[in-house]
Formats: C-alpha cells, sequence, structure tokens
C-alpha cells in the first residue's frame, strides 16, 4: 500500500498535471547564469541586465533594431553554383549547408537588409555565425556585392532628388544652369577654403 501510495499515485499525478512550457520562455546568461525572461531579453537588446553581458543577436532581430519602427525589407541575393569545388571534409559541404539551413532558418550565413536610420536610407549586412560560423561560401560574397549595387542605386536615386530640387529652385529664380558649370570651372584646382576666402576679399 505504501509503495502505491508513495510511487504510483504521485507519478501518475505528475503525468497529469506537467504542463509543456515552451523552450524559449527562459534564456540563460552565458557569462553569469542568470536565467532571464526571453522578453525582458529582447526589450533590452539580448543584453543581460545583471551583468550586462552581450547575448548573439540573430541579423533579423538585429535589423528590427536598428531601422526605424523596426522597419525594413531584405535584398534579393543572386544565387550562386553551390559547391562548384565539390568540397569534403569529414561530411560534404552540401550536407553541412542542408544542416545549417534547417538548424538556423535562413538561407544562407549572411542577410541584406534595406531601411531607414534617422530617416536616412541604409543598407546592412549582417552576418549570422551561428550558421557555419567562419565558413565564407560564395553566397556571402554575391551578398556583399547585392549590397554594394544597392548603395549605389540608392545614391543615385537620391543624388537624382537633390539635383531636381536644385533645378526647380534656380528655374524660380531665373538663374542659368550653365552660370553653375562655369562657376565650377572657375573654381577647378582650389581648395574650399582658398575659394571661399577669395569671395570674402
Amino acid at each position: 500500500m505504501n509503495w502505491i501510495s508513495n510511487y504510483v499515485r504521485p507519478k501518475i499525478n505528475s503525468l497529469f498535471s506537467r504542463r509543456e512550457v515552451p523552450e524559449n520562455l527562459w534564456s540563460k546568461c552565458g557569462e553569469c547564469g542568470t536565467m532571464l525572461f526571453h522578453r525582458e531579453l529582447s526589450d533590452n537588446l539580448n543584453v543581460c541586465p545583471n551583468c550586462e553581458h552581450h547575448m548573439s543577436f540573430k541579423p533579423r532581430d538585429r535589423f528590427k533594431a536598428l531601422f526605424d519602427d523596426g522597419l525594413f525589407f531584405e535584398v534579393e541575393v543572386l544565387d550562386p553554383t553551390v559547391d562548384p569545388l565539390k568540397f569534403k571534409d569529414q561530411k560534404k559541404y552540401t550536407d553541412r549547408l542542408k544542416t545549417a539551413t534547417k538548424v538556423v532558418g535562413e538561407k544562407e550565413a549572411m542577410l541584406i537588409a534595406e531601411g531607414e536610420i534617422m530617416r536616412t536610407p541604409v543598407v546592412g549586412a549582417c552576418q549570422d555565425f551561428s550558421f557555419m560560423g567562419g565558413s565564407m561560401g560564395m553566397y556571402v560574397g554575391n551578398a556583399i556585392i547585392a549590397a554594394a549595387k544597392r548603395d549605389k542605386k540608392n545614391l543615385t536615386e537620391e543624388s537624382a532628388d537633390v539635383l531636381f530640387h536644385m533645378l526647380v529652385m534656380l528655374s524660380s529664380c531665373d538663374v542659368d544652369f550653365k552660370s553653375v558649370l562655369k562657376e565650377l570651372e572657375r573654381r577647378e584646382g582650389k581648395s574650399g577654403l582658398i575659394e571661399k576666402s577669395e569671395r570674402k576679399n
């Protein structure tokens, strides 16, 4: 009777009363060992409030914290040829890619995003070290190129905006754009400081 009361009944009760606790409810600080509620940790940008240890940040979470209102869109990256060297050590490189994609939940190690920081257009690149950390494949190279090209496109568009507004201003003031070009030719070879000092004199 004691065996049933002391072992069987508590075991049955524990099976029926057990509650599933989400795995992502708490995170443990790798520095001080403090258990941190995930929402508290997220609100503190993954910095431990107890010891100020900076914990890892996923690229998407980093961009949400970085860009205005957490808004950004992912820049498309050209897919490279998968494993053209047929690399293999203990496992095939293609198998490692499949495993990393499944575990991390991302297509590759680097994410390129475009958004605004204090209303200034910005293109950002963020690498996830948990995705085959330290291995920079062809996709990462393509991602960096995509970011550079996107930034150049933005620069062109922003410059066009500035030039358009300047032309409107010149036209409203009845100033010919050719006179602006002549002024630039006159300043050729002079530093801004020298040119300004000449104007004052």
